[in-house]
């Protein structure tokens, strides 16, 4: 009867070992970590700091491991639409999934106002967006924000805290 018990015990521990194997992911699967880094243009933000804003968010966004930024000599001479929307087809033939675009203002009370969007190249459609109000000592503060609201934009995922 013990050797039964064995018999069927083996049995399931190799079913499991099967149902692991075969669940386990292959090739060309995507797992969480491992998708390839999706590339986004950030150009310099309009107004004071703007080259200091777009850098840091590019770099933010490197460090994540989920993004590639574009170098910015590969765009540099395109100019970025001063419109509500970016003429996408240029952005397109750079093979850039998202674009980040944005601008950096004083107000007249001292505070810097900095505003981002966010948009999905391929679709041109924009996909996120927002304003920030904030002392000018604190610029530096609002990449970080941005980039999280990138990264939650495109992963899906929160990202973890630095």
């Amino acid at each position: 009867m013990i050797s039964w018990l064995r018999y069927i015990e083996r049995r399931e521990v190799i079913m499991v070992l099967i149902a692991l194997l075969v669940s386990a992911p292959l090739g060309g699967r995507a797992v969480a970590g491992t998708a390839p880094a999706l590339s986004v243009a950030i150009p310099d933000f309009r107004g004071e700091r703007g080259h200091d804003l777009a850098v840091a968010i590019a770099s933010d966004l490197r460090d994540s491991g989920r993004f590639t930024p574009l170098d910015p000599g590969r765009y540099g001479g395109m100019p970025v639409n001063s419109g509500p929307v970016p003429e996408f087809e240029r952005w397109r033939r750079l093979k850039i999934e998202c674009l980040v675009t944005g601008l950096v203002a004083l107000q007249p009370d001292g505070r810097l106002k900095v505003e981002f969007r966010l948009w999905d190249v391929a679709a041109g459609q924009h996909l996120d967006g927002a304003q920030y109000f904030l002392a000018p000592d604190q610029w530096h503060q609002v990449s970080r924000v941005i980039a999280d609201a990138i990264f939650e934009k495109m992963t899906g995922q929160s990202r973890p805290a630095k």
